[in-house]
């Protein structure tokens, strides 16, 4: 348990992963265990200024990888190095094996000093966190290790409680975006097709959308003389249902409470049969890619990869099909 207790404790460091917020190094005894007590394991950071430690230190930090770019050579975690003194070694694993791999570590006890984007769910916190395989963050946070998150959190009262779990505690910290039209990542039109097709306005109305889509499928956009045009395509809809669900006025996949306080089960709401009825349009007429329920979120990518793609959804255009992109409708 010493093992898991030492190297799980700083998980607190995701915040510095995350938004270089807050840092921690382990006490150690003089037979290399770790001390007691997570606040002992990170009376070496400093609250404010770089470095953030006061001795070097190097920690291993598992993540998903998309194959993008190296993460040894990404500009910005190389000026984090040299700014906080603490110097990452990654563990990475593809991101359509990310989940068993991550169990799998989980379950051997030979953890990584950090988890980044692990996409941990409540249950996996409360779980892992009763175990004492991750430490509760809130401390810190409210101590002024992470002043910048604590002042969001000071704000925005709403996203403390949603990162809180059931047991009272933070053990993870998401994403957070107080500008953020929408708090899922954007659809984006393939910029090519749209100047293709000469379109100069894009579609305000689900009406307009659907002749757009029929007009990718029937008119060779990508100019090969080939029908191989993807209209829609999607992953299992995870990556899209929310701004489907928006065009008829639907704020949440499954339960939410409007301006006026009033709670909606949104399978039950009017709007939601508009939502399955204009999808079953699209998915009878070809206009919704037919692999949407077994394709993997890599195989998505190498559509749009290969410029078949028309519409889609994405986390930020920075990926190797960013140059297909011209707007969003986020």
């Amino acid at each position: 348990m010493k093992k898991l207790r030492k190297a799980s404790s700083m998980l607190l460091c995701l915040t510095l992963a995350a938004s270089m917020l807050a840092a921690c190094g382990p006490s150690k005894g003089e037979d290399g265990s770790s001390s007691s007590g997570a606040s002992q394991e990170a009376s070496n950071v400093k609250k404010e200024g770089f470095p953030i430690v006061d001795e070097p230190i190097t920690l291993k930090m598992m993540s998903q990888d998309v194959g993008v770019a190296d993460w040894n050579n990404m500009p910005v975690l190389q000026e984090m190095e040299k700014l906080t003194g603490i110097k990452l070694e990654y563990e990475l694993a593809p991101l359509d094996s990310f989940s068993t791999k991550k169990n799998l570590v989980f379950a051997s006890g030979d953890l990584p000093d950090m988890l980044y984007a692990a996409d941990l769910k409540p249950a996996e916190q409360v779980t892992y966190g009763s175990q004492g395989v991750l430490i509760p963050l809130e401390k810190y946070i409210d101590e002024g290790y992470a002043p910048n998150l604590k002042k969001i959190l000071d704000e925005h009262p709403e996203i403390r409680k949603n990162i809180t779990t059931p047991d009272g505690h933070i053990y993870a910290l998401p994403f957070i975006d107080t500008a953020a039209v929408w708090y899922r990542s954007p659809m984006w039109y393939n910029g090519k097709f749209l100047k293709a097709l000469g379109v100069t306005e894009l579609p305000k109305t689900t009406e307009e959308l659907y002749a757009y889509l029929k007009r990718v499928k029937e008119e060779d956009p990508n100019g090969n003389g080939k029908a191989d045009e993807i209209p829609l395509t999607s992953v299992k809809l995870d990556d899209l249902r929310m701004y489907f669900l928006g065009f008829w006025g639907i704020y949440n996949e499954k339960i939410y409470a409007d301006k006026d306080g009033k709670v909606h089960y949104t399978p039950q709401e009017e709007g939601y049969k508009g939502y399955l009825t204009f999808l079953n349009r699209l998915w009878k007429d070809g206009l919704l890619d037919h692999e949407t329920f077994s394709q993997t979120p890599e195989q998505k990518k190498a559509k749009g990869q290969n410029n078949q793609v028309a519409l889609f959804n994405d986390i930020s255009r920075t990926s190797r099909w960013a140059a297909n992109r011209a707007a969003s409708i986020r």
